[in-house]
């Protein structure tokens, strides 16, 4: 298996890089929205090493931000779940609902 890098083009099959773009000199910007159905922000504390399940969240989307240590994150589309690609978590991210 190869860990990418997170990249803008490289994640965007699965969702949304939370950044400024390059060469953004403003001090707010919206990278995401969820008009539909609101969404909630939640802290998550793993300790397992092991992948034992895939799941996703078909009705709404999920972010992810790095706090502390090392992480890998494993993504997929719904139907393929076999094509995960992995990923360096070293920015946050916005997972699309599915995924």
């Amino acid at each position: 298996m190869r860990v990418e890098s997170i990249t803008r083009e490289a994640f965007e099959p699965f969702g949304t890089v939370l950044e400024f773009p390059e060469g953004f000199e403003g001090n707010f910007r919206i990278v995401d929205t969820e008009e539909e159905k609101p969404w909630r922000v939640a802290v998550f504390r793993y300790s397992n090493k092991e992948i034992k399940k895939i799941e996703n969240h078909p009705y709404s989307k999920e972010s992810f931000e790095p706090l502390k240590g090392l992480t890998v994150l494993l993504v997929a589309e719904h139907d393929t779940p076999e094509d995960y690609r992995a990923f360096v978590l070293d920015k946050p991210v916005c997972l699309k609902k599915g995924i």
